[in-house]
Order: C-alpha cells, then sequence, then structure tokens
C-alpha cells in the first residue's frame, strides 16, 4: 500500500466517523426530543387526570348536594302534607263550632248564608266536619224550615240544600269502604233498570251510564232500580247499580225504587213523591233542586243521619216484597 492509499483510507475512515458521530448527534437529539415529548405527555396526563379528578369530585359532590336536596325535599314535602293535614284538621275543628253556633237560631238570614259559606269553604278545602255535628246541625235547619204550625221557611232551605252537598262530599270516603266496586257483566237476569232523567243540555251528548258493580249475587240482596207505578217481576242478579252523571242533565228520585245503587256526581231533584230508598249512596252529588216539603225534610234527615240511606215513604212494603 502505497502512502498516499493510506492517506486516503484514513481520511475516508475520518469521514466515516463524523458522519457517525453526527447520526449519534441527530439520534440523541431524537431521543432528546422523544424524553422531551414523553414528559410533556405526561405532564399533560397528570393534568388531563388532575381534571378528571376535579370534574368526578365536582360531580360527586354535585350527586351529594342532589341527594341531600331530594331527601330534604322528600322530608319537606312529607312535612307540607303534614302540615296541611294539621291545617285541616284545626279548620274542620273551628268549622264545627261555627256550625253549632250558627244552627242555635237557624231562621236569623246572616245565620242561613253564613251557614252556606262554611259548607262550601268545607267542600273547596277538603276540609272533614264531624259527621255527628254535621248531622246534628243540620236537622236544626231541616226542622226551622217548618213553622210549628206547619207553614214553611223557604227561607232556610238553601242552608239545608247545602248540608245535603255537604254529606255528598263526605259520602266519597264511605264509598272507598264498599270494597269490590269492579265493572261486571250482566248476569242470567232479564231484569231491566230505569232511570228517570231530566235532560239539561242539547243534544247530542251523553247524560249518564249505569254500570253493574259488586259481581253477583242472590235475587234477594240483588239490586233494583225501578219506576213503583211499574214495579218488575224479574229477578235481578246484580249487587250494585252506579249511575254515573256524565253531564248537567238531573236524576229524579220521584216515584223510585232504588236498592243498592250509588248515584255520583249528579243533581239530584225530589218533589215529594212516593219514594223508596234501600242503601243508596249519595256520592259528590248537588241537591239545589231538592224541593221543600215535608217528606223532602224528612228524606234529608234520613241522607244526614246515615251513609247509606234507607227511607220509605208511603209505598206498600208488600208489593216491594213481591218484587225482590
Amino acid at each position: 500500500m502505497t502512502d498516499q492509499q493510506a492517506r486516503n483510507d484514513v481520511a475516508s475512515l475520518k469521514k466515516s466517523l463524523t458522519e457517525s458521530d453526527d447520526r449519534t448527534l441527530r439520534l440523541g437529539d431524537k431521543l432528546e426530543k422523544l424524553k422531551d415529548s414523553a414528559q410533556e405527555f405526561s405532564i399533560r396526563v397528570a393534568r388531563v387526570e388532575e381534571r378528571t379528578s376535579m370534574l368526578l369530585w365536582a360531580f360527586g359532590i354535585g350527586i351529594a348536594v342532589l341527594l341531600a336536596f331530594g331527601t330534604q325535599l322528600y322530608l319537606m314535602n312529607g312535612r307540607v302534607f303534614a302540615l296541611d293535614e294539621n291545617v285541616k284538621q284545626v279548620a274542620a275543628g273551628v268549622s264545627a263550632i261555627r256550625l253549632t253556633q250558627l244552627s242555635a237560631e237557624p231562621t236569623k238570614a246572616e245565620n242561613i248564608s253564613q251557614t252556606q259559606k262554611v259548607l262550601q269553604q268545607a267542600i273547596a278545602g277538603k276540609i272533614k266536619i264531624d259527621q255527628e255535628v254535621v248531622r246534628n246541625t243540620g236537622i236544626n235547619f231541616m226542622q226551622a224550615s217548618y213553622t210549628a204550625d206547619g207553614k214553611t221557611n223557604p227561607a232556610v232551605w238553601p242552608a239545608v240544600q247545602q248540608y245535603l252537598n255537604y254529606k255528598a262530599f263526605l259520602n266519597r270516603d264511605v264509598e272507598a269502604s264498599l270494597g269490590n266496586l269492579e265493572v261486571t257483566t250482566k248476569g242470567y237476569s232479564k231484569y231491566r233498570e230505569t232511570v228517570t232523567i231530566i235532560p239539561v243540555e242539547k243534544p247530542p251528548h251523553h247524560p249518564f251510564g249505569v254500570f253493574y258493580a259488586g259481581g253477583h249475587v242472590d235475587p234477594a240482596h240483588a239490586a233494583r232500580l225501578e219506576p213503583l207505578d211499574s214495579p218488575q217481576t224479574e229477578p235481578n242478579d246484580i249487587k250494585y247499580y252506579i249511575i254515573q252523571i256524565m253531564s248537567r242533565d238531573i236524576v229524579v228520585l220521584d216515584n223510585m225504587w232504588m236498592k243498592n245503587v250509588i248515584i255520583r256526581d249528579g243533581t239530584v231533584q225530589y218533589g215529594g213523591g212516593r219514594i223508596v230508598l234501600d242503601s243508596v249512596y249519595f256520592v259528590n252529588c248537588k241537591f239545589n233542586l231538592f224541593q221543600l216539603t215535608p217528606r223532602s225534610k224528612d228524606l234529608g234527615e234520613a241522607i244526614l243521619a246515615s251513609t247509606p240511606t234507607t227511607f220509605n215513604a208511603n209505598v206498600n212494603a208488600k208489593l216491594l216484597g213481591k218484587s225482590n
């Protein structure tokens, strides 16, 4: 090998070493950059974790606050309901005292007006006055509707009607105690129920419906719903009839035999005619067309006295026995 070749080989080797050093430096730079990127990524991940942790913490706090608020709201609703019930009980007691005071002078115009107001407010506020107080004070007004010499005192009658309205409001709870009132189908009986209605609304409209309820029973305990002057000989097997009024049309009681009948949401008219009621429930009814007659007074007293109402006005009981 000549000296020139040796120098060339040395120069080539130096160049290779230099290039290798450059590549090493570049690789080192890349590694440093990669380390920097990894460190930056770690920092970002840490920040994300921190933010996520903060978000989860805030979310957890929010859930806790909502649960606490919901619990407090639930407890508050319970307290509000209890408070409302307490207020109603107090109002019922005050109303009972007020009715007792007003009924002491049932013919006094101011007392008649105030009595109607007390009862109307009780219905609107769903206030349940002691039923014995309602019965006793209401009967005072009913008895005052006739003078000692047998003359009518029409001024008192609006208070009587309002008492009957209130009694029908209270009867909603009594109906609920009857148990099974699910609508049933008609059984084997050929009995045909009849309801007397005075239409008020113009057709077409659906004034009322008669529903069969309570299942089937033997004829002796079955419901009856028919005119007294047209008694049916067919036995019945339905336990209850429910007359559901769906309009402003009027249910007439005169000349009716009703047994195990529930009248709901209707305006009731009675003019003092023949009537037989056997376990009849007036639920949420209006008695604004309940006319002042001796029989109306007696029937009104029977309605206030007990639920259901049983009342017999000048009807041959033997005839009814044959129709059963």
